[in-house]
């Protein structure tokens, strides 16, 4: 693949997760499930990838492009400091 090719190929990857795995629901239901499956990337890759219907790797990746669960943890510390 050409430099173009390779650009829009990622335009279209970047297009379907936010379709098929919006930032709202993943945040959403990360905040739903920190509880139960705690902090970490991959059990919650796992969990939320049956949840959308996703491959686990196509949901790892867009919990990394959202930086979850780590912003969850940032969130909670800003609420405890105010």
């Amino acid at each position: 693949l050409n430099i173009d090719e390779k650009q829009m190929e990622a335009e279209a990857d970047q297009f379907a997760a936010e379709l098929l795995m919006p930032a709202s629901a993943c945040f959403t239901l990360a905040r739903k499930y920190r509880g139960r499956f705690g902090t970490k990337r991959y059990v919650l890759a796992k969990r939320l990838a049956t949840e959308f219907l996703v491959s686990r790797r196509a949901m790892k990746i867009r919990l990394t492009d959202l930086q979850l669960p780590e912003k969850l943890l940032e969130d909670n510390s800003q609420t405890a400091i105010t």
